[in-house]
């Protein structure tokens, strides 16, 4: 799972803070922050849902491609 990756990579590809995306995603900014840094590493459903509606990519993406890896591709 590619999710904390991704997560830290995509935040801030679009220059969002912890706040920002908390709002964006209703995710709280703690879960986020734990999440990024590998302290939930098996984050539920709800949040992955939420963190990829809010940074606007298919939940797919998001939990199986590491997103940095293959910006290029």
């Amino acid at each position: 799972m590619n999710v904390h990756k991704n997560l830290k990579y995509l935040r801030t590809k679009k220059k969002l803070s912890y706040r920002e995306l908390e709002k964006l995603s209703g995710i709280s900014y703690s879960i986020i922050f734990n999440i990024e840094h590998c302290r939930i590493s098996d984050p539920s459903l709800s949040s992955i849902i939420g963190l990829s509606k809010a940074l606007e990519i298919d939940l797919d993406s998001f939990v199986n491609i590491d997103l940095e890896k293959n910006k290029s591709k």
